[in-house]
């Protein structure tokens, strides 16, 4: 979860809100030698060896509880399951209204199981109360960034083949997304 792309990720979202309650699923671990990352992009950091420091010192307050927070962190807790539906409800109604949901999965460009086309993230904003304010796709060591247009209401396979040409030499791909909560209605996600 914390890797370089989700440096970018945390300074956008620290332009958005800046202090109020954080909770995290899953125990996504920060490693220090992301560091020079994280401070390359907010570089008031001094030197948090934790996920909880970061956020502390971002300006949140961390919560172990299931009280409702203004940043929700999916952490790993999508990638350790073949059916993240319920787990991304369970996500969402963590959230306040108002409230950011931050996210780093995997990305698929097929319809495979293991991984989320950026397609789905876009058919959740279509279906439900809620804004994508960033959404970003790169290959696994951030080298290569490609932002998406979360206004898009589908993109055709060729469309994203070209949108990621710079990844086909990938293993693996990215999708950073930060998703707004605008309504207590429950979340609605494709089949």
């Amino acid at each position: 979860m914390y890797t370089h792309s989700t440096a970018k990720q945390l300074a956008h979202l620290t332009r958005k809100i800046d202090k109020g309650i954080v909770s995290q699923f899953s125990d996504a671990n920060l490693h220090p030698n992301m560091m020079e990352y994280y401070k390359a992009h907010m570089p008031w950091l001094t030197a948090p060896r934790t996920s909880q420091d970061l956020w502390e010192e971002m300006g949140f307050t961390w919560s172990t509880t299931t009280r409702k927070a203004d940043v929700v962190v999916a952490g790993t807790y999508l990638e350790n399951t073949m059916d993240i539906v319920p787990r991304l409800k369970e996500i969402y109604a963590r959230g306040k209204v108002n409230s950011y949901i931050v996210i780093a999965c995997t990305t698929g460009l097929n319809q495979g199981y293991l991984s989320i086309q950026p397609n789905f993230w876009l058919q959740i904003a279509q279906d439900n109360d809620v804004e994508i304010p960033y959404m970003s796709i790169c290959d696994g060591r951030s080298q290569h960034h490609v932002f998406v247009d979360s206004s898009k209401k589908f993109y055709k396979h060729s469309m994203l083949a070209d949108l990621t040409h710079k990844f086909v030499e990938c293993r693996e791909m990215i999708t950073n997304i930060t998703i707004k909560k605008l309504s207590t209605k429950e979340l609605v996600c494709p089949q």
